[in-house]
């Protein structure tokens, strides 16, 4: 009986280990940890999870060597640091509403409005350098665009109203509050380049089927109304860098300059032109 007993054991595991190296060899291979691939699927799974400045790390892995997700990497790239900035614009603005309407702690306020414009000028300033990199050599119709959509909220919470009333929130409450509207502004960003505008239901429909491609035109077009929109984190009464604004302006132009013209195209050029005129005279 003991014999018996071993062998259909020993039967058993030899079937086990069979089973085992035959669902091996058909499972895919394991991603090799410092590759394109290793860091493409780490942004991919970063971006699910709503941890953005892991997305930004792991697509810079990308974009500036030759490999096979490059392109799509700066696309990407370039439409989380556009919503990046614009979140932190808009936190920006509420902390300095916030700060009027306070009886006390205005100078938290100002704290924290100059901590969330520091850090949308350092997504922005990467956001002109893609720019600058990759509209001039894109020439398909089509850009995949196939990011996907993660389960983020992007509803402004309690404390964000509290805020606005000039009332001071907690550490814990500041950075939930900050990383909310870091997520709207990323998921506002992604839904305009596809096109849905502020239909963010519409984006996530559209961006859910992972084999999105966005025209060609149309992403140039976006591009642009993005850098002329954060072109205002540069004016007087911000950060008062007219240099940067100019600039910002500028390769906004030669987005739209790459892109049939429209009327969607001349009404931007005249926003584009709207703000120059309102910027301080470059020095010849």
């Amino acid at each position: 009986m003991r014999l018996r007993s071993g062998s259909a054991l020993a039967g058993t595991m030899v079937v086990g280990l069979g089973l085992v190296s035959c669902s091996n060899e058909q499972g895919p291979a394991a991603v090799k940890p410092g590759t394109p691939a290793f860091f493409w699927h780490s942004a991919e799974d970063s971006y699910k999870k709503g941890n953005f400045a892991k997305v930004v790390d792991q697509l810079g892995n990308l974009t500036n060597k030759e490999n096979d997700y490059r392109d799509r990497a700066r696309v990407w790239l370039m439409a989380v640091s556009a919503g990046l900035a614009r979140g932190n614009m808009e936190w920006a603005d509420i902390m300095e509403k916030g700060g009027k309407a306070a009886r006390t702690g205005q100078l938290e306020f100002r704290k924290q409005m100059s901590q969330s414009r520091a850090a949308a000028n350092q997504h922005a300033l990467r956001l002109v350098e893609l720019s600058h990199q990759y509209t001039g050599t894109v020439k398909d119709a089509e850009i995949p665009f196939g990011y996907g959509w993660p389960p983020l909220s992007v509803e402004k919470t309690p404390e964000i109203e509290r805020a606005l009333k000039g009332i001071v929130l907690n550490p814990a409450e500041t950075e939930k509050s900050r990383g909310l509207m870091e997520q709207r502004g990323v998921l506002q960003a992604m839904s305009r380049f596809t096109g849905a505008g502020g239909d963010l239901k519409k984006a996530a429909e559209v961006l859910s089927n992972g084999d999105f491609k966005l025209p060609r035109d149309k992403f140039l077009l976006t591009l642009a109304g993005e850098l002329v929109e954060i072109a205002e984190l540069y004016m007087p009464k911000k950060l008062d860098q007219s240099g940067r604004a100019h600039l910002f302006c500028s390769e906004a132009k030669d987005a739209l300059g790459q892109a049939p013209p429209s009327k969607e195209s001349k009404e931007l050029a005249k926003r584009i032109d709207a703000t120059v005129k309102k910027l301080p005279k470059q020095a010849s």
